[in-house]
């Protein structure tokens, strides 16, 4: 059976991201099929691609990985879904085969890209079950797929949801499909590769997907064959410097965090990497272990600088916890990079402030500011009128702060997050996190460098 696995992600801001869970899908197919891997992202005319790749392969299925609903870049609050109905439209005009929807941005909303998209089967939340028994049903052509968990599919024109699995993978010995050749062009870029050492996610903040993606428990890869993919990754792709860990929380369960560093200790692992970190019982002993493991940077969703809001958004958290985490990374010298969310559901133009004014106190290494926009808002054409002046009142604020600090990033008004600064940063050759190097002389010679090719 002919295969395709596309994914159709082109978002390239802050980087572009190469698909993990799609490689991850891919691998759970045995090579008695007949595989390829379509991505649309650094490719000019996704129409000529789709086309010449349809008719030159001329798959039996295409398996299709919507990763974002929103810009993944946070600049604005624009959907991509006009682009998803572009590619359905062009797809089902040259080719019959079935088509199959999946993906972290698909699990979010699968009901509504269901009846807007119209695939022929869609799968939520972990694939690697799914798929493969609905490649078995359509290669047989029985077609019988009642049995099937995390379904969608039509009858008779009704929409119909077979119901979630009633257990998640045990991802322990989990390995994707080998990257070689797949991701050269994002690791030559950026130098950064993704790996995944466990799913799940038991926190509760109020406007996050992971529980609803991943499930709500812990399930963790075997240490060992963690760094057999970062090792192999490394000796098939030389351009790779970096790893990010993609964890939604790196930190937790906390032993196991610490026993995967002393693994990567263990082997004398010496490959930069970064992670996201949840300031939530952050303690000495595992940022240490952290550090001696190679660990350069830490993402922290610290999303607040008022209690009252943390405690709003059930973060578990407080601000105390978040300068504690700070002082730690300093500490044991790793970067920290706070991401913070403003505007949420409840939130004052006060709160704003009192955030902003926590921050300029915190002085972390960096800081990426985003005004909140909900998914569900998103998909909608019809904006609150008292949510748009909040946003606009925030970003007006912004505006005017901003200016003293030099390390922070605020993607909706450009501010170290400009696109071809970006790009020309990269062609300049930093590798790793950009915002790694917002304190490096390197990223401020090539600012000036920049500006001033834009005077001439």
């Amino acid at each position: 059976m002919k295969i395709a696995f596309l994914s159709i992600n082109t978002e390239k801001l802050p980087d572009p991201v190469a698909p993990l869970g799609l490689y991850y899908i891919m691998g759970s197919i045995s090579d008695e099929h007949d595989k390829e891997l379509w991505d649309i992202c650094f490719v000019e005319d996704y129409q000529k691609f789709l086309i010449h790749k349809i008719k030159s392969f001329s798959p039996d299925l295409i398996a299709i990985s919507i990763r974002n609903i929103q810009n993944n870049d946070y600049s604005n609050t624009a959907t991509n879904l006009k682009f998803y109905h572009k590619v359905m439209k062009l797809i089902k005009s040259q080719t019959n085969c079935q088509i199959v929807l999946g993906g972290s941005g698909f699990s979010v909303i699968p009901d509504q890209l269901m009846n807007e998209l119209k695939p022929s089967y869609g799968i939520v939340r972990e694939g690697e079950f799914a798929f493969p028994q609905l490649v078995d049903a359509i290669e047989s052509k029985k077609q019988c797929v009642e049995h099937i968990s995390n379904l969608f599919y039509f009858n008779d024109q009704k929409l119909v949801f077979t119901g979630f699995a009633s257990n998640f993978l045990d991802i322990s010995e989990l390995m994707p499909e080998k990257k070689k050749h797949h991701a050269s062009e994002y690791y030559n870029l950026t130098g950064i590769d993704s790996v995944q050492t466990k799913r799940g996610c038991p926190f509760h903040c109020s406007y996050c997907t992971y529980p609803q993606i991943e499930g709500k428990q812990y399930r963790t890869r075997n240490p060992v064959q963690v760094l057999k993919e970062m090792n192999t990754t490394l000796s098939d792709n030389p351009e790779v410097s970096h790893f990010f860990i993609v964890d939604s929380v790196f930190n937790h369960p906390i032993n196991y965090a610490k026993n995967l560093c002393r693994e990567m200790i263990a082997q004398s692992f010496d490959t930069d990497w970064t992670c996201y970190l949840s300031p939530f019982r952050l303690d000495a002993e595992l940022v240490s272990l952290m550090s001696r493991a190679g660990c350069k940077g830490v993402e922290l969703g610290s999303d607040s600088g008022h209690n009252k809001v943390l405690r709003d958004l059930k973060k578990g958290f407080t601000v105390d916890d978040i300068v504690h985490a700070s002082k730690l990374c300093r500490e044991f010298g790793i970067s920290d990079c706070h991401t913070f969310v403003l505007g949420t559901s409840g939130e004052t133009i006060d709160d704003v402030k009192e955030t902003l004014d926590f921050l300029c106190e915190l002085k972390p290494h960096s800081a990426i500011l985003m005004v909140w926009s909900d998914d569900g808002l998103a998909t909608s054409s019809l904006q609150p009128t008292n949510n748009l002046i909040f946003r606009h009142q925030i970003l007006e604020l912004l505006k005017l702060v901003c200016k003293d600090h030099s390390n922070w990033i605020v993607p909706e008004i450009n501010v170290n997050f400009n696109p071809k600064m970006l790009n020309f940063l990269r062609r300049r050759g930093i590798r790793g996190p950009l915002w790694q190097q917002l304190d490096h002389s390197f990223w401020k010679k090539c600012s000036e460098e920049h500006q001033l090719l834009q005077i001439l």
